[in-house]
C-alpha cells in the first residue's frame, strides 16, 4: 500500500548561477504557501488565491518565467486535488503542470524548472501506484538530477532525491542511511525559505524515526514545528512503498 503523505516542495537557496525563482510573483506565492502549511488558509481558499494569480499570468505575453509559475500553479492544485482523494483531477492538474514545464524548458533550461518536473512526476506515481512507481520511478529522479546539473545549490532537488533514498525499497535503490548523510548536509545551509527548512527538518525527523534514533528524531520533529506550528501532519510528498 502507498502510504499517503503530502504537500509542496517548493523552493531552495539561492544559487550564484541560477535565480531560483524567475519572475516577481515569488513573495505572492510564498506568502501563500506559508499561510496553506501553517494552517491558516484552508485548500478552498489557496485554490481561489491561485487562480488569481493565474488569471493574472495568462493575461501577459507568454514566456519562459510565465510558464514556469503556470506550471507551479498547476502543481499546487494538482496537490489539493490528491488531498481531497480527487485523483482523475489530480492526475490531470499534475500532467498540465508537466506540459506547461516542458514548454518552458524548450524555451529556457532552469534549475527549479527541472525540480517542479520532478515533484509533479512522484505525485502522479504515488497515485498510480506501487507498479507503475518501479517502471517510472528513475524519470522523477533523472529530472531532479538535470536540475541539480544546472544548479547544485538547488536543495529541494536534493531533498527529492533524499526522500527517495529513506523510503524506497533497498532493492529499488533505496538507502535510509545515505538518505539521512544527505538530509544532515542540507540541514546545515543558510539562507533557505522556511518552507525548504521545514521540509528538511521533517523528512529528517522520519528518517531517523526508521533507523530507531528516537531522541534526534524528536529534535528534528520539534525544529520542523517551530517553523510551522499549525502543520497538519501526514503532508510530504513522497514515494513510500509500505
Amino acid at each position: 500500500m502507498i502510504k499517503k503523505t503530502m504537500i509542496l516542495l517548493l523552493i531552495v537557496t539561492i544559487s550564484s548561477l541560477y535565480a531560483v525563482e524567475p519572475g516577481d510573483l515569488s513573495e505572492q506565492f510564498h506568502e501563500l504557501v506559508d499561510s496553506w502549511l501553517n494552517n491558516e488558509i484552508d485548500s478552498a481558499n489557496l485554490k481561489i488565491n491561485i487562480g488569481h494569480l493565474e488569471a493574472k499570468l495568462l493575461s501577459e505575453k507568454e514566456s519562459w518565467e510565465n510558464l514556469y509559475w503556470l506550471a507551479r500553479i498547476s502543481l499546487i492544485r494538482g496537490q489539493i486535488y490528491y488531498e481531497n482523494d480527487e485523483e482523475d483531477l489530480s492526475v490531470a492538474e499534475l500532467e498540465r503542470s508537466q506540459e506547461l514545464m516542458g514548454k518552458s524548458i524548450a524555451i529556457h533550461e532552469h534549475s527549479d524548472s527541472w525540480r517542479i518536473m520532478s515533484e509533479a512526476s512522484s505525485l502522479i506515481m504515488i497515485q498510480k501506484g506501487f507498479g507503475y512507481i518501479i517502471l517510472n520511478v528513475s524519470r522523477s529522479q533523472d529530472q531532479a538530477e538535470a536540475s541539480l546539473k544546472l544548479d547544485p545549490n538547488n536543495a529541494r532537488a536534493s531533498l527529492i532525491i533524499a526522500q527517495f533514498l529513506t523510503n524506497a525499497p533497498f532493492i529499488a535503490g533505496g538507502s535510509v542511511k545515505k538518505g539521512i548523510v544527505l538530509l544532515e548536509e542540507l540541514s546545515l545551509r543558510d539562507h533557505m525559505i522556511d518552507e525548504d527548512e521545514f521540509f528538511i527538518w521533517l523528512t529528517l525527523s522520519e528518517a531517523l524515526t526508521k533507523r530507531k534514533r528516537h531522541n534526534e528524531a524528536e529534535a528534528a520533529h520539534q525544529k520542523a514545528f517551530s517553523i510551522y506550528p499549525n502543520y497538519k501532519n501526514g503532508q510530504t510528498v513522497r514515494i513510500d512503498g509500505e
